[in-house]
């Protein structure tokens, strides 16, 4: 057979299902190793044996193979095993490493617009917003499609605190890609934060829950704004569907559940779901005035506490 074959082959055995590979594993790991032997210049070989190698929890054996591919003029995939590296070292605390690896596939992929995304985000986390947000700008540049276009506005509307420019970058977004999803929520969330016409945030919150129908965080923001314009039946309707679905423990979307129980007059439950949102590392200054005001609206003796 010939070494795409046997690719396949191997491929068929180690994707079958985890509790496989852990049944199989030194089989696995003997064919991983025999490939390896006999194709030691093939660049898919070579990255399928990594890949098993951080399974095996050999993480400085993978990350050195990682690293000669990434640097390797010959390499076809270079992103794949420049993402690899930097997954690794960021997952070791490596934060030199990270920057170094993302410059490096910057460098060989000079017209990835994830990629000066992603840079732009690290500078962002530093401080530096002025070299971030050019970062952000060269992304919208080279962005080969509407899609990815689309994309980089999003993202650049994400970092900018002013909503008012943020806003008009979430509508350019638009301009390219209808649908995304992404920028028709933010763009909903803070215009009905700031108060600003509700109505066509919830057109818009409700067309990012269409795209996306079990996004936790879309219809969080859709329950949201059903609770600013008083709708507190349907809000907790659809808070119900974001806290099903949400497999984070967001404390925002138990802190907006409490807010909505109370609305419905349904204290008891609003003051359990107030704790758990503490629990998940909301602000406990936030839950004490919420807890505070829930005991000043409903009298501990009243039915409606109760």
């Amino acid at each position: 057979m010939d070494v795409d074959t046997k690719l396949k082959l191997y491929d068929d055995y180690i994707t079958k299902d985890e509790s496989f590979y852990r049944r199989n594993f030194f089989a696995i790991n003997t064919l991983s190793s025999v490939l390896h032997v006999k194709y030691p210049n093939n660049e898919k070989v070579e990255t399928r044996y990594a890949y098993h190698l951080i399974r095996a929890g050999e993480l400085d054996k993978a990350l050195g193979i990682f690293k000669r591919l990434a640097h390797s003029p010959q390499t076809e995939n270079p992103k794949e095993a420049i993402m690899t590296v930097m997954s690794i070292e960021g997952h070791l605390g490596h934060a030199d490493s990270v920057r170094h690896y993302l410059d490096l596939a910057i460098e060989r992929l000079p017209n990835d617009t994830e990629l000066y995304i992603q840079k732009a985000y690290y500078l962002a986390e530093e401080g530096d917003n002025q070299q971030a947000e050019e970062y952000f700008q060269r992304a919208i540049e080279v962005a080969p499609d509407p899609i990815a276009k689309s994309n980089a506005y999003t993202a650049l509307a994400d970092h900018t605190s002013e909503f008012k420019k943020s806003k008009k970058l979430y509508r350019k977004a638009l301009e390219y890609n209808p649908n995304n999803a992404s920028a028709l929520n933010n763009w909903a969330y803070f215009a009905a934060l700031l108060g600003e016409n509700l109505p066509l945030s919830l057109e818009m919150s409700t067309r990012a829950c269409e795209i996306e129908p079990t996004n936790a965080t879309y219809l969080d923001t859709k329950a949201w704004i059903l609770y600013l314009m008083g709708r507190y039946k349907e809000a907790k309707k659809v808070m119900q569907q974001a806290i099903s679905l949400d497999t984070t423990n967001d404390s925002t979307l138990l802190l907006h559940y409490g807010d909505i129980l109370v609305a419905n007059q349904e204290a008891f439950l609003a003051e359990i779901y107030y704790k758990r949102a503490a629990e998940a590392g909301e602000d406990e200054a936030v839950i004490r005035k919420r807890l505070e005001a829930l005991k000043k609206q409903f009298s501990q003796g009243s039915q409606e506490y109760i």
